[in-house]
């Protein structure tokens, strides 16, 4: 009896800690079940909360970038502004000063002009027997700076002739020179009259671009032919040089110059009162290197040649060069 009881007692206590042990491990599955979903809900969760982070941070950035843009644009307008202001009373100003000066300049181009009329047209000779008219001198430094605005050279002086200017600036100065003193320019450049049209730059050994021709029926100054020159070099007279046979008497040469220019007129002038034909500087003419436009003729001895170069009889051989040279032994007239 004792036996069986004790059996049934180990049945019992068997099942009993079977079913506990089965209950145990349920139980230890719900929580590992309940720990997984937990855990999961929270790296979920923190994800979120940083993906959340991160939106705000990106926003702030973006607020940021945007207000330091507006400010930027800010600053900008107020610097277009305050750029516009200073422009615009500089114009005001520089209009006032444009305005004051023009009027200063039209008093003196006024008194200029007069001025530049009477001392060039009392310098001008008649050529006897032609219809021209000569100036006596080679055209001075003043003068030239006078009308140009500028002296490009070599060998300064006021009184002394210009020289270092090309063939093209020679033409542009006699246009001006007529301009200033209201007569009808001579030279005309693509039909075009005045200087300002031109397009050319005097004193930088370029060319002008376009057909130059004469203006035929204009009054104003211009250069003198080579027919022109040789003619009045002679002086109506038959000397050996240009108004004497001794070349000391009417013109600088190699001999006489220290190979500098002089002041024009301090020899003794030809038959038609001219000073300097022989000697100083040679002299640019109008005409043109037979079918070249390019090279043009320049007449009479200067500075720096031989005695037999200054002869009148060598006058009537011409010299050509690139009209855009600019040698500090050529001149005009």
């Amino acid at each position: 009896m004792k036996t069986k009881l004790c059996m049934i007692f180990m049945i019992i206590s068997f099942c009993f800690v079977s079913s506990a042990s089965e209950f145990t491990l349920a139980v230890d599955n719900a929580i590992k079940k309940n720990e997984s979903s937990w855990g999961q809900a929270v790296k979920k969760k923190l994800a979120e909360e940083e993906r959340r982070a991160k939106e705000k941070k990106a926003e702030e950035e973006r607020i940021a970038k945007k207000k330091a843009e507006e400010e930027r644009r800010v600053k900008e307008k107020k610097a277009e502004e305050e750029r516009k202001t200073i422009e615009e009373r500089i114009k005001s100003e520089k209009l006032a000063e444009e305005k004051n000066q023009f009027i200063d300049n039209a008093k003196n181009y006024s008194i200029n002009k007069k001025k530049i009329m009477q001392e060039t047209n009392s310098m001008m000779y008649p050529i006897p027997g032609k219809n021209y008219l000569m100036l006596s001198t080679e055209v001075t430094q003043k003068l030239y700076k006078e009308v140009m605005g500028e002296n490009p050279s070599k060998f300064k002086g006021e009184n002394n002739p210009v020289e270092c200017v090309s063939w093209y600036d020679a033409i542009y100065f006699c246009n001006k020179l007529s301009e200033r003193c209201g007569l009808r320019p001579v030279y005309a450049v693509v039909d075009k009259t005045y200087v300002t049209k031109w397009k050319y730059i005097p004193h930088q050994g370029k060319s002008i671009i376009g057909k130059i021709k004469i203006n035929e029926g204009a009054n104003g100054f211009r250069l003198p032919t080579e027919e022109e020159w040789v003619y009045a070099t002679k002086g109506g007279e038959n000397y050996m040089y240009s108004g004497s046979d001794n070349l000391d008497e009417v013109g600088w040469y190699g001999g006489n110059s220290n190979f500098i220019t002089h002041e024009v007129a301090k020899k003794k002038p030809n038959g038609y009162g001219l000073y300097d034909m022989s000697g100083n500087v040679k002299e640019w003419c109008w005409d043109p290197r037979k079918g070249d436009g390019l090279y043009r003729n320049y007449y009479g001895g200067s500075w720096d040649v031989y005695e037999y170069d200054c002869q009148v009889k060598y006058s009537f051989s011409r010299y050509d060069c690139y009209a855009g040279i600019q040698y500090n032994n050529i001149g005009f007239r």
